[in-house]
């Protein structure tokens, strides 16, 4: 029998629809969607047993019953993913402020008003910005450089306040760099697989730059782990495996372990972008400490499974073309 209520919005997106999946068994799933619109079909989103809300009517702090008309829940969970992507964020700084932290204060609000036994909300590294090559810790003072990072970061320092003033228990997740199947087809591993499908090279920058890959089985567990934590509410955790890689190194796996010409990655080809941060990896023994939790894949089999699954999936798309 299920007997949690969840609450996920961006359940259409990377994570979000993965986190979808790992709870449609388990719990009362409610997401958040547009009356009209439909999830992703290409994220193979479940759509079997959800429940809907109006995310207009979140978004605008206006929403009194689930699509169907019936009462809104106490939810035991309330997992806010949705977030301007980084594009959209460099191109408009109105959806920043509206996608972004004025959505998030009216998720708090909501929270507070449905009486929500939890509030997870899904930050970014990118809130950091550049601290040299020193692992990133959750106490470190937030100098984004760019406008993504410089809104995620507003969002955590007013979300903190915010949900304390109106005594909802808050959890921050600050995601480094997630991969994995079904990732945005745009992001640097789903395009670097895309190539060795169509065999088409892919102009990339010199490729010096550390990050953080970890896989999205592991968020999940982590975004479960945070469900059930006991912490002190305004709790930040960084989740990534501590662990940073080149993205030179990234191709050179590829090309060892999936047999990948070399010559599909062109790196040198393209500069850097503006501010690029060369070293963004997580410092990892606060999650380990209080949640218990660690990850656990591997890159290499992390880029495996993601490898398998795109190529799978470009052949369904290139064959119905």
């Amino acid at each position: 029998m299920k007997h949690e209520n969840i609450l996920i919005t961006g359940s259409s997106g990377f994570i979000g629809s993965h986190l979808t999946r790992s709870f449609q068994e388990t719990a009362n799933v409610y997401v958040a969607q547009r009356q009209g619109s439909h999830e992703d079909n290409w994220r193979n989103t479940a759509e079997q047993n959800l429940q809907y809300l109006d995310l207009d009517s979140l978004r605008k702090g206006t929403l009194e019953t689930t699509t169907t008309g019936e009462e809104i829940p106490i939810f035991d969970c309330v997992y806010h993913l949705a977030a301007p992507s980084t594009l959209s964020a460099a191109e408009d700084e109105n959806t920043l402020v509206d996608g972004g932290i004025a959505f998030t204060l009216n998720m708090i609000s909501f929270c507070a008003r449905y009486k929500a036994k939890k509030l997870v909300i899904a930050g970014s590294s990118h809130e950091y910005g550049d601290h040299g090559c020193k692992p990133l810790t959750e106490t470190m003072a937030l100098q984004p450089v760019h406008m993504y990072g410089a809104m995620k970061a507003a969002t955590t320092t007013l979300s903190v306040v915010y949900a304390q003033q109106l005594n909802v228990p808050l959890h921050m997740a600050r995601f480094f760099t997630v991969y994995g199947p079904a990732d945005k087809p745009k992001n640097v591993i789903p395009s670097m697989i895309e190539a060795t499908y169509t065999e088409v090279p892919l102009d990339l920058t010199p490729g010096e730059q550390i990050r953080d890959y970890i896989y999205i089985d592991d968020v999940i567990e982590g975004l479960h782990c945070l469900k059930n934590s006991t912490q002190s509410s305004g709790s930040v955790f960084n989740f990534g495996t501590g662990v940073g890689t080149r993205l030179l190194d990234v191709a050179s796996i590829l090309v060892q372990k999936e047999k990948v010409d070399p010559s599909l990655f062109r790196f040198d080809v393209r500069p850097y972008y503006d501010k690029e941060v060369m070293y963004m990896v997580s410092n990892t023994s606060k999650a380990k400490k209080h949640l218990k939790w660690s990850a656990k894949v591997s890159l290499e089999e992390g880029l495996h499974q993601t490898y398998q699954w795109y190529h799978q999936y470009y052949q369904e798309v290139f064959h119905a073309r």
